[in-house]
């Protein structure tokens, strides 16, 4: 059975590929509205062979990351995929809701899609010993050397931040360099398109730039660490990218490419942080519905001295506790920020009634270069085959 990708091209005179995804969704009637397909012979009118179901079109919020180290989300909507060969003298497809047409298109303009990408071996920087393999891919890159290069530059700059500082845990991770020529400079492998977005004018805001997630999930399943992680690199001069979604396998984003004050490497890095267990520690009020899931820098517990990470107990990690009166002022700039301390504070996993172990974090700010106590804590206790 072959499925087919309709992409963004096929509508290229209506609209961009991202602004025909939200056409389909604005015109259909909410997120459990049915969607159905019927092939037309050439003259447009006479059906030809069942219609047949296609999946809704939901909206997903996708992780995106602003130039001053904040991060938000962007809705990000699923490409439509035909499940079944077009039938013989079907020229036209129609998909509708209901008794609406939302879409028409050509069957020449609907592309194949592929699944699996070509067996190639996957270069390692880091510890060939390494038992934690973190997956990165190229996208849009036509010369090997330039992408292993940025490769090499992100594990040399992980390597100066704890705990990959330490040679115990350095060991036990590396990255796994997997290289394919770009078809296509401009699309890639993954329809991965420059978006309009610039430093200055658009500092503050965010913005999605990434590929086709369903294709890539396809293409790249099998290489994904854990079949769930992995990040797609993008050789382009634009800033931008997007956070993975591992209970969908699909991977995170990231072009090469960094707003002054910003480091694209540190959005690889909290990537990278959630293959390690880490939860967001940031307030994002779209996701604040999903339940935690295990994550060690996380908790319900609002009283420091009943957190679940280890503090002054008894192979703990020894730094001073902050009181629930010292993280508000330290909240409020009345004391000054102590990085070291460990507590309860207020504000995690995109809601206001969790809490977080530190004031900052890479899993709350990228521009904050290091893991809090707890999070390092948890990377090790990961690394060394912990839960």
């Amino acid at each position: 059975m072959n499925r087919f990708l309709i992409e963004g091209r096929i509508v290229a005179d209506i609209a961009t590929a991202d602004r025909r995804q939200r056409i389909l969704s604005n015109e259909i009637a909410g997120p459990v509205a049915l969607l159905e397909g019927q092939w037309l012979a050439a003259d447009g009118e006479t059906p030809v062979d069942q219609p047949f179901a296609l999946d809704p079109v939901e909206e997903a919020p996708v992780e995106v990351f602003r130039p001053d180290g904040t991060i938000g989300t962007e809705v990000s909507y699923p490409s439509l995929v035909l499940g079944l060969d077009p039938p013989e003298g079907g020229v036209l497809l129609s998909i509708r809701s209901g008794e609406r047409e939302v879409l028409r298109m050509d069957r020449g303009a609907i592309t194949l899609r592929a699944t699996g990408m070509p067996p190639v071996e996957p270069r390692i920087f880091g510890s060939t010993g390494a038992s934690f393999r973190f997956p990165v891919f190229a996208e849009r890159y036509t010369d090997k050397a330039r992408f292993e290069a940025h490769v090499q530059s992100l594990a040399e700059w992980m390597a100066t931040v704890p705990p990959f500082d330490q040679p115990d845990v350095r060991n036990r991770m590396a990255l796994a360099a997997y290289y394919w020529e770009s078809p296509d400079r401009d699309r890639g492998f993954f329809n991965t398109r420059d978006i309009d977005y610039d430093c200055v004018r658009d500092r503050g805001t965010t913005a999605i730039f990434m590929g086709d997630r369903d294709l890539a999930r396809d293409r790249l399943g099998g290489l994904m660490l854990q079949g769930r992680y992995g990040l797609v690199l993008i050789d382009s001069a634009v800033r931008g990218g997007a956070g993975g979604m591992a209970e969908h396998r699909y991977p995170a984003w990231s072009s090469i490419t960094s707003c002054p004050g910003e480091d694209w490497r540190a959005v690889a890095l909290h990537e990278i942080g959630h293959a390690l267990g880490l939860a967001d520690e940031y307030l994002l009020p779209a996701r604040a519905h999903e339940a935690m899931r295990g994550e060690h820098n996380v908790t319900a517990n609002p009283d420091p001295d009943h957190a679940p990470w280890p503090v002054n107990r008894p192979g703990g990690l020894g730094h001073p506790t902050a009181t629930l009166h010292e993280q508000v002022l330290m909240a409020q700039g009345v004391l000054p920020i102590d990085r070291e301390a460990i507590g309860t504070f207020q504000g995690a996993r995109y809601r206001t009634d969790l809490y977080r172990p530190s004031y900052d974090c890479l899993m709350r700010f990228t521009t904050t270069p290091h893991f809090c106590p707890v999070c390092q804590w948890a990377i090790r206790e990961r690394l060394n085959g912990g839960s």
